[in-house]
């Protein structure tokens, strides 16, 4: 018998509403497997106060649970009043994850440091853009006193799998993060066709890696029930048997062809664009403007309709194989 995947869930339940808001698509960076809607700059920042007034509704479609907001971009940093909207939303009690490139000026990252408003800071090293991972290095170790979370991806175009490796070498050794050469997903080719299979063995193995100066790194004072970035995975198989699995790994092992499958992303994650509201990351199902007084999160099962699963957020999902298992 062929063991394939049959049923995904996330080992420690979810205690949180999740909503990954995009501020705008302005990019210092024109990464190549990055899509032009995120980067092309079509799509301008807002004002401060009606950011504020989109997050009260947010924060009000969250009812009691506790509440993450994931900002990204485009490069979110480049909204010249980040720190001030990070700031009104960290007074409501929200915990708050940055998703950005790190390449603001290490005198930014202090005065990010100093607000105390980023509890999970998600860095992302891209190769193909830079060589500086000295930088990338000093941003990580300005939160290393902080109970800040840091982890850091590192992608890579055709060719540049090698150079990821060592980026992640040299940021893995000098920091406290943990640090991972992202699963790539790329419309052009199939990048992982370009591999050797000691590449793979590589690829696999840089999956989540404890920077060496962890022990040292003052921890997160995020409740356990309350950290969506521990995303391990219990996957069912077919013969019944269950593995526990990083959700990184499952994508760089698993094919995330998931259509027709049975998806709960929408009970506890969302994701904010322009004016509209969609379930989870991947939007499969309907979407609703902001401002509707009914915006809410959905406990139903959603039918994907999506080729591949390219968000290790979606995931972390509840998911099943629709006549395999229930």
């Amino acid at each position: 018998m062929t063991k394939f995947p049959i049923r995904l869930e996330k080992v420690i339940p979810p205690e949180y509403k999740l909503i990954e808001w995009k501020l705008h698509n302005v990019c210092n960076h024109n990464c190549s497997y990055c899509g032009e809607e995120n980067k092309d700059g079509s799509t301008r920042w807002k004002d401060l106060e009606t950011y504020k007034q989109q997050f009260d509704s947010l924060y009000k479609a969250c009812g009691d649970s506790a509440l993450w907001i994931q900002i990204t971009g485009g490069e979110p940093t480049v909204f010249p009043e980040l720190l001030d909207l990070m700031q009104y939303m960290k007074s409501k009690g929200v915990y708050i994850s940055l998703i950005s490139n790190g390449s603001r000026t290490l005198r930014w990252w202090k005065e990010a440091r100093d607000a105390k408003v980023i509890d999970m800071l998600f860095i992302s090293y891209h190769p193909e853009q830079t060589d500086d991972y000295q930088h990338i290095i000093d941003v990580l170790n300005v939160f290393h006193d902080e109970p800040t979370e840091t982890l850091c991806v590192i992608t890579h175009s055709r060719g540049l799998l090698e150079k990821a490796l060592f980026g992640a070498e040299q940021i893995t050794e000098h920091t406290g993060a943990m640090t991972s050469v992202g699963h790539m997903s790329i419309k052009d080719y199939d990048i992982y066709a370009t591999y050797t299979p000691e590449q793979l063995d590589k690829l696999k193995q840089a999956s989540m890696v404890e920077g060496k100066l962890r022990s040292t790194k003052r921890e997160t004072t995020v409740p356990e029930n309350h950290r969506f970035f521990h995303l391990f995975l219990n996957v069912t198989f077919n013969d019944s048997s269950i593995e526990q699995m990083r959700a990184q790994m499952f994508m760089k092992s698993y094919k995330t062809d998931f259509k027709n499958w049975k998806c709960a992303n929408s009970k506890y994650i969302m994701r904010v664009e322009g004016n509209l509201v969609q379930r989870g990351i991947c939007g499969v199902g309907n979407k609703t403007e902001i401002t509707d007084s009914n915006l809410k999160f959905y406990d139903d099962y959603i039918t994907c309709d999506r080729d591949s699963c390219d968000c290790r957020l979606d995931l972390t999902s509840t998911r099943y194989l629709e006549n395999e298992t229930n």
